[in-house]
């Protein structure tokens, strides 16, 4: 089963703007209480409560390509969209589905066999998951612009094989990822999901990992896995992970055990090397947005702190060693309720409701 927001066009051609507008709020009571349905809601009501936070994109893979020795495709491997979707959901982030062609598969091994956890088996199979209606709509990069672009607090990239095939090809998602990176979002990627910062460049110029710590999927768990997928890659020109950080300027960072957990976290950036490392990749991306909403939303990290960094990368600590005038000027800000986003000064970058932005319309 594959899920797809469109067939052959950007958006269902019979979607109004109004129903548009209801998919992309998933804030809406009505919408809760209607398309969750009771079943949903009961089951799992700490999914289905109000995510009105911010908004988090899920890049996946559009790859369905036979790679494995029994005959089973890859794709995007679905617990590690699911977990942090459930992650991000649970604290109060909204997420929207995205990948290169605006249909996504998930790996046959990834929600059935030995690669598949028992927790996304089973929420693959019960339809009544809240998972499945976001999954219904994924979009493109086409369907943002510069006006809703501004609702994106941050992009997170499953991984799976296909993620090597078409992420470092898919110009633009990463050109939509730089914009996000650059407004103060994050950018987290597990497993093979790096590999979509392979050529990811910001607007100066700078790949988007060079200089930083990253990490994903073991380039010495590759074979073990699927016996001479990197003798096939290789004629294909296709990168491992390890390739596509350390061939953008990247610092890699072997995991100490390539099957256990494993983060890095370098200022905004946040990578992990398997699905057992999705559930801290979300948390930490949470952690850094968390702490950002309370220092006043999204901000210029380079002004609160007054530390230049030329790829915006914002270091996590900085949050924590801002001046106590910043967060005095904070506090103030927040105790205001007459100030608006358009009073807030230009280092601030709060993000307006999606209610006062124009959503992606179909074309």
């Amino acid at each position: 089963m594959s899920y797809s927001f469109r067939s052959d066009t950007i958006g269902p051609s019979a979607t109004t703007a109004s129903n548009m507008n209801t998919m992309w709020d998933q804030t809406d009571p009505n919408l809760q209480q209607t398309e969750w349905g009771e079943e949903t809601r009961k089951k799992w009501p700490d999914l289905c409560k109000s995510t009105n936070k911010g908004t988090i994109l899920i890049v996946l893979s559009s790859c369905n390509k036979s790679i494995y020795p029994d005959g089973k495709k890859t794709g995007y491997f679905f617990g590690e969209a699911l977990i942090p979707w459930e992650q991000f959901t649970k604290a109060g982030y909204r997420c929207l589905f995205i990948s290169p062609t605006g249909e996504a598969i998930p790996d046959d091994h990834s929600i059935a066999g030995g690669n598949a956890e028992k927790h996304a088996i089973n929420a693959w199979n019960d339809k009544s998951h809240p998972i499945h209606r976001s999954l219904k709509r994924i979009y493109r990069a086409e369907d943002f612009n510069d006006t809703n672009i501004r609702v994106i607090n941050g992009l997170y990239t499953a991984g799976g094989h296909g993620a090597a095939y078409d992420l470092p090809r898919a110009t633009g998602l990463q050109n939509l990822c730089a914009k996000i990176y650059e407004a103060g979002g994050v950018c987290s990627l597990d497993c093979h999901g790096p590999c979509f910062l392979d050529g990811l460049t910001l607007s100066n110029g700078t790949k988007l990992v060079a200089g930083k710590k990253a990490t994903g999927f073991s380039t010495s768990m590759e074979d073990k896995m699927i016996p001479g997928i990197l003798n096939s890659w290789k004629n294909e020109g296709i990168k491992t992970v390890q390739q596509c950080i350390e061939m953008n300027g990247g610092i890699w960072q072997e995991p100490t055990n390539p099957m256990g957990e494993f983060v890095i976290v370098d200022g905004r950036l946040v990578t992990g090397v398997n699905p057992a490392s999705a559930k801290k990749v979300a948390d930490e991306t949470i952690n850094i947005l968390d702490k950002a909403m309370r220092l006043g939303g999204i901000m210029d990290y380079n002004k609160i702190t007054g530390k230049a960094d030329t790829n915006m990368a914002m270091n996590s600590n900085n949050i924590n060693n801002a001046s106590s005038s910043n967060m005095e000027m904070n506090k103030n800000l927040n105790a205001n309720t007459n100030t608006t986003i358009k009073d807030l000064p230009a280092e601030f970058h709060r993000n307006p409701q999606p209610y006062e932005l124009e959503h992606p319309k179909s074309v």
